[in-house]
């Protein structure tokens, strides 16, 4: 019975914390241009999973690198229709720059994979408003991406992709709406510890 105690305890527990640390960034409809056609549409999407728990690796008090701070995304080229998932075997960074009461610099580099494996590098680029510091644990709160400044280059197979412009770029906690899966591990956790306090008063 002590052991189900414990379990119950740990799922809920678990249940709220599971995805703490981790954020999402959202850039979508990004705008490419056709020189051939001298056309604009938008070209694609991409979405990041971020662990904002990384510690910084630069000594720069104005100037953070998070090595290996991107666990997880994609991105949607709509001009070819193919999904490239972000590919975890590459080294990645995210780096968040103070520039004196100006703006903060925010860019991301790694690679994402095609279906058959094949890896391709990517930098993301962006500026948003000023923040007094390069944490990146207050990115989802402290600043606010200028989406006319995001700058997309993904060294793609044959074709060059560079998107730039978004109709939203934005950082968002992800345990900020837990999923129904969440909540029932969560009421799962509750359960057990219920069950187990009754059957204590019999």
């Amino acid at each position: 019975m002590k052991f189900i105690t414990i379990v119950g305890l740990i799922v809920a527990l678990a249940a709220p914390s599971a995805m703490a640390g981790l954020v999402r960034l959202d850039v979508d409809n990004l705008t490419y241009y056709d020189w051939e056609t001298g056309d604009s549409v938008f070209g694609g999407s991409i979405h990041f999973i971020i662990d904002e728990t990384v510690a910084d690796s630069n000594v720069h008090p104005e100037r953070g690198r998070y090595n290996e701070a991107i666990k997880g995304g994609y991105f949607n080229n709509f001009l070819t229709g193919e999904i490239y998932s972000f590919d975890l075997d590459s080294k990645n960074y995210l780096d968040v720059e103070s520039v004196s009461d100006l703006y903060t610099g925010i860019t991301l580099r790694g690679a994402f994979k095609n279906q058959s494996g094949n890896s391709f590098l990517f930098d993301l680029w962006m500026e948003a408003s000023f923040k007094p510091d390069d944490h990146l644990h207050t990115l989802k709160s402290a600043v606010d991406v200028w989406e006319n400044s995001v700058l997309f280059n993904f060294l793609g197979p044959v074709v060059y992709f560079e998107g730039y412009g978004s109709t939203n770029a934005s950082f968002t906690p992800i345990n900020s709406v837990p999923e129904p899966g969440m909540w029932a591990l969560l009421l799962t956790g509750l359960f057990a510890l219920g069950w187990r306090r009754s059957t204590l008063r019999i």
